[in-house]
């Protein structure tokens, strides 16, 4: 087994990752600015969505 070499260094967080960009995608997650809006529930995300709307129901 791969030891995760990259570690989130929040306090109470013991994620670790294989991959550095792993990390950084997840560190996003502790970072209260989140840059992308779905344009039909104003939902905010910290990542682009990969499809719109957010939930088919959400008409």
């Amino acid at each position: 087994m791969v030891t995760p070499s990259f570690t989130c260094p929040e306090a109470n967080c013991n994620k670790s990752f294989l991959r550095k960009e792993h990390l950084n995608r997840h560190m996003r997650g502790h970072d209260p600015i989140r840059p992308f809006k779905c344009k039909d529930c104003e939902k905010t995300f910290t990542r682009r969505p990969v499809y719109s709307p957010v939930s088919q129901d959400a008409t």
